[in-house]
């Protein structure tokens, strides 16, 4: 709001002493519930992963290793682009994200940071129900939709400045320039969510009849005008440094009754979270940087600089150059037939040995490992490997 706006909306309210008081209390209420959301977030070097306490008195915490956070927020971000990849992207993750392994091996859904979390009117993350069902991921995806407009050129940035940073010999300058961006890119998707009405243009204000609720293209404008001017530099380093308050060092015990020396500190909300995760992970990993999944678009971390797809697609493509290429599919099959069912010990390994050694054979091939005195010596081509394992396969269903 604007100074001349403040001031007519205490007018107005100031002439109801009954609504001005309800003002009151509900600010009270906020700062309780402010204060109520306040969880401590442990730092470890030894891990390099957060633990996030939770609310109850068992002292259980959640480990998530750096880089998480940043992630999912930003992979929300970029799921906006459409309903499709926006369904895609969350029930992947609802489902228990075990695609996103290396990114966050033990994932908890309690404590991802749901981008769409204030459109639901909850500053508490841990409040929300996770939607699994299409409809209902849909109904989320039409309320925050609108988002996307005003966020695209940023995450655009972000995306080309990431992938500099993993072709280029990049300087600790080059990420604190990256980490400020982040952290003003949050402030004002933050800021536009809580004002959402305004700059939904799908909603009942947007061209109203009422000249009291209407809001138009200029107003929006205006408001982004207002916003870009208000979250200055100093506004963004004063609200990140008040939101993620350094509480000294602790001696933590986890689940696994492991004990590490911890930094701790006092956050008030999951979005504070999130540039300081992106800024820990690029300046303490040596092994891991962010890749982009040119299958599916979304942000993902990866050891080496070959890996060109996300955990998920990279199983998926797998799977289907295997259903593509037969014999190895059948080969696989037999596999899983042997681990799940298989009842002399070590049944698959000699199973694999075996029907690997044929493979290599028919592709012209030095097999990795030696003849056994078992194996065959007829089967020359494709044709025939792919008849030994269908027989196999008949073989073993029958006993």
């Amino acid at each position: 709001m604007t100074h001349s706006e403040i001031v007519k909306e205490v007018d107005r309210i100031s002439r109801n002493k009954h609504e001005a008081w309800n003002c009151v209390f509900d600010l009270l209420k906020r700062k309780e519930h402010e204060k109520l959301n306040h969880i401590k977030v442990y730092e470890c070097q030894d891990t390099l992963a957060w633990y996030i306490s939770n609310f109850g008195s068992n002292g259980e915490s959640a480990e998530y290793p750096f880089g998480f956070f940043f992630a999912d927020y930003f992979n929300q971000l970029l799921s906006l682009r459409s309903k499709e990849a926006f369904i895609t992207y969350e029930k992947r993750m609802h489902s228990g994200a075990k695609s996103e392994k290396d990114i966050n091996p033990i994932f908890d859904k309690r404590y991802r940071y749901y981008l769409w979390a204030f459109n639901e009117q909850s500053q508490n993350e841990f409040a929300i129900t996770p939607h699994t069902t299409d409809k209902e991921l849909e109904n989320i995806y039409n309320h925050v939709c609108w988002l996307w407009e005003y966020v695209k050129n940023d995450a655009e940035i972000l995306v080309s400045d990431f992938r500099f940073l993993k072709d280029n010999v990049a300087s600790n300058d080059d990420i604190y320039k990256i980490y400020r961006y982040v952290q003003r890119m949050v402030l004002l998707i933050w800021d536009r969510q809580i004002n959402s009405s305004c700059y939904d243009k799908n909603s009942e204000a947007y061209n109203s009849n009422d000249e009291y609720l209407r809001i138009t293209d200029e107003d929006i404008a205006e408001r982004e005008t207002d916003s870009q001017e208000v979250i200055s530099p100093d506004f963004v380093i004063n609200a990140f440094v008040g939101g993620f308050r350094y509480m000294g060092y602790e001696n933590v015990k986890f689940t696994n009754d492991t004990e590490s020396f911890c930094r701790v500190y006092d956050v008030p909300n999951l979005l504070h979270l999130v540039a300081e995760d992106m800024l820990r992970f690029m300046l303490h990993q040596t092994t891991h940087n962010f890749g982009f999944c040119p299958e599916c678009g979304c942000m993902f971390a990866t050891t080496h600089g070959n890996q060109k797809h996300c955990p998920a697609c990279k199983e998926i493509i797998r799977q289907k150059k295997r259903r593509e290429n037969k014999p190895r599919y059948t080969h696989k099959k037999i596999t899983d037939y042997l681990n799940n069912n298989g009842d002399e010990e070590n049944a698959s390994e000699i199973f694999r040995e075996e029907s690997n050694y044929y493979w290599a054979i028919v592709q012209d091939k030095k097999p990795k490992s030696p003849k056994e005195n078992w194996y065959h010596d007829d089967i020359k081509t494709v044709a025939d490997y792919q008849k030994w394992l269908d027989n196999e396969y008949i073989r073993l269903r029958n006993q």
